[in-house]
């Protein structure tokens, strides 16, 4: 089960990433930063937050790595970054390193750590509390 999870939720990371950069091939660097008002934010603006999200709350929170997120920056960010950089920076916060993108290689007791944590991240106690229930 925890495999199965872990091979599930490791591939819609993986779908959801390549449909972000295909949409982002699609778009001039323009049109990645315009913004129809300035309190409104630009595609580019929402790619930085997603990955900052990554980062918090799969790479640190279920992986442990160090959470270094400026969230202010990603919101305030005007055209400096381009799209090849927006999809390298999605691509280094996947769940598992570019090199190894199976969960097979992870042991089963690592599984079910990483699965116990994306719980308690997901909604908290209750969800933490019945998935244990069904280990």
């Amino acid at each position: 089960m925890h495999l199965d999870f872990l091979k599930y939720s490791t591939g819609k990371l993986n779908q959801y990433e390549s449909r972000i950069e295909t949409c982002l091939d699609k778009l001039t660097c323009e049109q990645i930063w315009a913004r129809g008002a300035e309190n409104q934010n630009a595609v580019g603006n929402l790619v930085l937050h997603l990955c900052g999200n990554l980062g918090q709350w799969i790479l640190s929170g279920v992986g442990g790595a160090p959470d270094h997120r400026d969230r202010d920056a990603e919101f305030a960010a005007r055209g400096d970054v381009g799209a090849g950089e927006l999809k390298l920076r999605i691509r280094s916060r996947s769940l598992l390193s570019s090199k190894d993108r199976s969960p097979r290689t992870y042991s089963r007791s690592k599984a079910r750590d990483q699965h116990r944590r994306l719980c308690i991240l997901i909604n908290g106690r209750d969800v933490y509390n019945r998935a244990l229930a069904l280990l």
